[in-house]
């Protein structure tokens, strides 16, 4: 059976412009890229400044030592220690997916329909 007499003809279209990418776009993306770079640049500059903290706490010479001031550099080494550790370990954090969609959703029943594929 022939179908093409039951529909209309298609309109002309020209399909060369479908895939042209505008100077906008490209303009976007290149701010985009930039952006990723200078933010990946401007951490491990923090990072690297946090180490230098630890390393400056450990060898900053105290003038007057007593319990005061070992507390105090003992205080200062803990907590440059945990701020650097704290912006290493987000170069390490991955994200689970595992439970964004939640099947029993109570919400949804076309999810709790076991006999849905």
């Amino acid at each position: 059976m022939n179908y093409a007499a039951y529909y209309p003809p298609s309109p002309k279209i020209d399909r060369s412009q479908f895939t042209k990418i505008n100077s906008a776009y490209r303009t976007n993306v290149v701010i985009v890229l930039f952006s990723i770079i200078l933010f990946f640049l401007l951490y491990l500059a923090a990072v690297a400044g946090s180490c230098y903290l630890v390393y400056l706490a450990f060898t900053y010479d105290m003038e007057n030592v007593n319990k005061f001031t070992i507390f105090l550099k003992i205080g200062s080494i803990g907590m440059s220690t945990m701020f650097a550790l704290f912006m290493i370990k987000f170069l390490f954090n991955t994200i689970s997916t595992s439970n964004l969609l939640n099947k029993n959703a109570p919400f949804c029943p076309v999810l709790q329909n076991k006999n849905n594929p």
